[in-house]
């Protein structure tokens, strides 16, 4: 699978994006650019509006106000076919709608739904769909599962099964919404260390800040709905900005032998 295939594009833009729910702002006024070809971590703590601005850019929620685009396109005044072709999206309920809709099909036919927008009515699938399919499987480590009923996965490897539909799709760009969730260790970093291999442009939504620090390029941090900062992520991560976003004392590290850094978390006295 050639990662670089969809071109550098200028990335996804949120444009003074608000959302209101029940006379409360969920979102409110948020705009910066995930560059193209690039991972940008989105965090902030529960209910900060990570996962609410996310599906304004895969259309599951529509603005209030401003706009989210795609190279210089707006997402919401394109066909819902065509961007479907361009933003791919692992989101928190994914697996329970692929959990109920995939009963009794294996981990290849739920994988392989993933072509079906590259299709019109009922054509069938071709030889060119079943190579992207088993490409996208060995890409997340998910081969060996084919064969395998969905239902009988353990979460772990529904996450990966799920990452693998996500990459068949073949958009240019991924939205993950907190997919490491209920995860170990071992296949956050994975999951993570494979979205960063890909070259395509990534937005995640993630709750660990030393993943986003290892594996992201940007980070864009959201608080009460409102963004606080983005920028390149060792810049927006520091150990004042999380003490504001998070209320937590974060001290920074350097790893040897490198430029990257970590944080040491302690709870704030009151």
């Amino acid at each position: 699978m050639n990662p670089r295939q969809h071109g550098p594009g200028e990335g996804l833009r949120f444009d003074g994006v608000t959302v209101e729910r029940a006379g409360r702002r969920l979102v409110d006024d948020v705009g910066f650019t995930a560059p193209a070809g690039q991972v940008t971590a989105l965090v902030g703590p529960n209910g900060s509006g990570k996962s609410t601005l996310l599906k304004t850019a895969y259309r599951l929620i529509r603005p209030d106000a401003g706009a989210v685009s795609l190279d210089g396109e707006d997402l919401w005044q394109l066909p819902r076919r065509q961007v479907a072709r361009r933003v791919a999206v692992m989101a928190q309920e994914a697996q329970a709608v692929v959990d109920s809709a995939g009963m009794g099909q294996s981990v290849l036919d739920i994988v392989l739904m993933a072509r079906s927008v590259h299709h019109s009515g009922f054509s069938p699938d071709t030889d060119a769909d079943l190579d992207v399919v088993v490409r996208s499987l060995e890409t997340a480590r998910a081969g060996h599962l084919a064969d395998r009923g969905f239902a009988e996965l353990s979460g772990g490897e529904k996450q990966r099964v799920l990452l693998a539909r996500a990459l068949a799709q073949g958009a240019g760009t991924l939205l993950l919404d907190e997919p490491t969730n209920h995860l170990d260790i071992a296949f956050q970093m994975e999951l993570l260390h494979i979205v960063r291999g890909l070259g395509r442009t990534a937005v995640v939504a993630v709750h660990d800040l030393n993943l986003a620090l290892a594996y992201c390029d940007h980070a864009a941090v959201l608080s009460s709905g409102r963004l606080v900062d983005h920028g390149p992520v060792d810049q927006v991560l520091t150990a004042g900005q999380v003490r504001d976003a998070f209320g937590v004392q974060a001290t920074t590290m350097r790893l040897p032998g490198g430029d990257q850094t970590r944080l040491a978390f302690e709870r704030l006295e009151a």
